[in-house]
């Protein structure tokens, strides 16, 4: 957020002579730290070259202020609505966001700049379209009535996610768009079902990493989502873990789980499987020898 609430204009206006603004979404303040263990707003801005310099006006070279006096990027001073609502606010510039997806602005900016990566990495089979990593969803009176509508958060990230899977397939029929049934959005829906093009990602990171999933209280909860999951989409893939965040430097007797887990992914028709483990300090208990052993 440096570049697009700084005072000064000059790099905006650098960017802006050179390429256009497609769109731009605010990640949550939080989306950083797991990996760097700190608390910062970022931006992601999707941008399109252009094969000349062009100087023009634009609203998010400028600054503006929220209803709070607080100065941020016109653009997202201007578009409040495009940010989810909480507790009766739409909470877009404070960091702790997601998308209003029942907004149909959102819905074509969100397919264009995916289009736009899909285009520019062809190589990739699976491109996300997913959910930032807190629990500030949109409770705006539309979002909440798609979510009641398919049994809940999943159903209406389900239902966004397939348009825009939809709007893409034709330009590539071999290429697929991928979310995450993740926390609040972990449960299977209802009354909806996951385009041939999509790929779900369940993620377990809930789960107790010491016992088999069907001999672990814990666990159950789990399981009942995958089969949940399974019956319906015909692209599941797991996001799995194999360290434990809340304690990541004790250490994890889970050597043993490591093949019951993969072979239950397996027999609930699992596509793939991401192991993710310790990736961020030098000396965390075994790593080597787990990634090792997950690869056998």
């Amino acid at each position: 957020s440096g570049t697009m609430d700084k005072k000064s204009e000059d790099v905006r206006r650098y960017i802006a002579e050179r390429c256009d603004l497609i769109g731009a979404v605010r990640l949550p303040n939080n989306a950083f730290k797991a990996n760097a263990g700190t608390e910062v707003t970022a931006d992601i801005l999707f941008l399109q070259k252009r094969d000349r310099i062009i100087t023009q006006d634009e609203p998010w070279l400028h600054l503006a202020e929220t209803e709070d006096g607080i100065s941020i990027n016109g653009y997202f001073a201007e578009h409040p609505e495009y940010y989810g609502m909480v507790d009766g606010k739409r909470v877009g510039t404070s960091g702790l966001c997601q998308l209003c997806l029942s907004n149909p602005d959102v819905l074509e900016i969100c397919t264009e700049s995916i289009r736009k990566v899909m285009r520019e990495n062809p190589d990739y089979m699976v491109y996300s379209m997913e959910q930032g990593d807190n629990w500030s969803y949109c409770t705006c009176p539309e979002c909440n009535a798609i979510a009641e509508q398919y049994g809940g958060q999943s159903g209406l990230y389900l239902w966004f996610v397939n348009q825009v899977a939809d709007a893409v397939k034709d330009e590539f029929p071999d290429k697929y768009v991928g979310t995450f049934a993740y926390r609040y959005t972990r449960h299977a829906p209802k009354g909806i079902v996951p385009r041939d093009n999509v790929v779900i990602r369940l993620c377990s990171i809930e789960c107790c990493l010491n016992h088999k999933f069907d001999e672990c209280d814990r666990n159950l909860p789990f399981v009942k989502d995958m089969q949940d999951w399974a019956a319906i989409a015909k692209n599941l893939y797991i996001w799995d873990y194999v360290t434990d965040f809340r304690h990541y430097m004790l250490p994890i007797p889970n050597f043993r789980m490591l093949q019951p887990k993969l072979q239950d992914f397996r027999a609930y028709n699992a596509i793939g499987v991401l192991e993710q483990g310790d990736y961020q300090t030098r000396s965390c208990e075994l790593k080597d020898l787990r990634a090792y052993l997950v690869s056998k």
